[in-house]
């Protein structure tokens, strides 16, 4: 048996595989994520045992039986985190294990090797090479160049609305209706006080990101210099990643770069994509292959498994067949 586990900031799939690639079980749970829980760590083991407990309960399988285990986790950004985890995960008593940031599990996903560009609520990048090594560029905030995401995308529409009236940045109907989304179109004195109430509550990011598209796509120049921002700092992430990394031009012919996250994903409009694209053609010669997720990344986490299992790539068929199965999963 494999298990797969995809750990993300507000939910985690846990599931249980055959060595065969056959589904035997699956459970949905919260976060286990050490940043999301009072006891860190320590809550992120107690969570993820409770879970692994009760899937291998239902399928009468014991810890014995599990072979490999890849657990792509949200929070997972450095060597120090990585290690505490691990350290604590060994403990379940499963074969082998592999701990990740679940960033990772997007180029499982799609392919043995790339670099995935996640542009979700926040946004972090991370490749693995033709010979395995695994890098990650940025997570931890705007500090190391995180200019990217639902939030901070917000974040920066709202300060150039604010440096419209307030401030010496030029005023557009782009920035008006990024006020009337505050409630401040009309009586713009209240503004700084709709700002600092705004995070008193969720922040509906998609709102802010489909005003900017719309803007950007009739030419608006503030809009559009928030589309430059973004699209040139990951670029600068994504081919960051790729210099560090060995993608010899010997042993694979082009990088496959995948685009992960509902910045990236969601938007019909290409603007935000094209845009990225340019820049990153524009900073390397090496031959891109883009590839925009449409399947969710946890499937990377039980294909990596068996692979791990295996000691070889799957087959075409058979990775078919468990993302196929997976995706009817994550659709419920």
């Amino acid at each position: 048996m494999v298990i797969g586990v995809d750990g993300g900031n507000s939910k985690t799939d846990y599931f249980l595989f055959t060595n065969e690639g056959k589904m035997i079980s699956h459970i949905r749970d919260g976060t286990c994520s050490h940043e999301r829980l009072k006891d860190s760590f320590d809550g992120s083991l107690r969570i993820i045992k409770e879970q692994v407990d009760k899937l291998l309960k239902e399928s009468e399988v014991s810890y014995k039986d599990l072979e490999v285990g890849v657990f792509g986790l949200a929070g997972v950004d450095t060597v120090s985190q990585k290690e505490a985890i691990e350290e604590r995960l060994l403990k379940l008593g499963i074969k082998k294990i592999i701990i990740t940031n679940d960033g990772f599990l997007g180029i499982k996903a799609v392919s043995e090797s790339g670099v995935c560009s996640i542009n979700g609520t926040g946004t972090v990048t991370v490749g693995i090479d033709p010979k395995g090594n695994q890098l990650q560029v940025g997570g931890i905030g705007d500090i190391v160049g995180d200019d990217a995401g639902g939030a901070f995308i917000t974040r920066l529409i709202i300060r150039y609305a604010y440096s419209s009236v307030f401030r010496g940045e030029k005023k557009t109907k782009f920035t008006q209706e990024v006020l009337k989304l505050l409630g401040c179109e009309k009586d713009q004195t209240y503004l700084l006080d709709s700002i600092s109430e705004l995070y008193k509550k969720p922040v509906i990011h998609l709102s802010y990101i489909e005003l900017l598209i719309k803007y950007a796509q009739i030419g608006d120049v503030v809009a559009l210099k928030i589309v430059e921002h973004v699209t040139k700092e990951t670029a600068n992430s994504v081919v960051g990643c790729m210099n560090n990394l060995n993608f010899d031009p010997k042993d694979c012919d082009k990088v496959t770069v995948i685009l992960a996250g509902s910045v990236w994903a969601k938007p019909k409009s290409d603007i935000l994509r094209d845009a990225f694209k340019k820049h990153v053609n524009e900073l390397t010669n090496m031959k891109i292959e883009y590839v925009t997720l449409i399947v969710p990344p946890g499937i990377g986490a039980v294909l990596w498994a068996l692979e791990e299992q295996r000691g070889k790539c799957l087959d075409v068929a058979l990775k078919d067949k468990i993302i196929k199965e997976m995706e009817i999963i994550y659709g419920s």
